[in-house]
């Protein structure tokens, strides 16, 4: 399984030549947060370039709606700045990543 550090250190490689080969598909940040869903084969063309650089991707529903959402994050901020990335994060979608994160990240009330 693909550790976050390493798909973000990736999708980070991956997103500015993403954002500049789709201009339409993210024209502004209230469309995108409308209908927050990565550019037509966005999500299977990360998973090509993740596997060129050697990283597999599980090929499941659950793992492309993770990535979608987080490919989502990414293009808010490479476009918008601060302001849409913390609009991304806000959005219903991505607020169910954010508890998952968090409930994985404390200490589940170890003694």
């Amino acid at each position: 399984m693909v550790q976050p550090r390493e798909r973000a250190s990736l999708l980070l490689k991956w997103i500015g030549g993403h954002v500049a080969e789709s201009p339409k598909a993210y024209q502004s940040l209230s469309g995108m947060m409308a209908a927050p869903v990565p550019a037509p084969g966005a999500v299977q063309d990360f998973k090509s370039f993740a596997t060129k650089q050697g990283v597999s991707i599980p090929d499941d529903r659950d793992a492309d709606a993770l990535m979608g959402r987080a490919i989502v994050r990414r293009v808010a901020l490479v476009k918008w700045g601060d302001e849409g990335f913390l609009r991304s994060a806000l959005s219903a979608p991505y607020q169910a990543d954010a508890s998952a994160a968090v409930w994985v990240g404390c200490d589940h009330g170890a003694e």
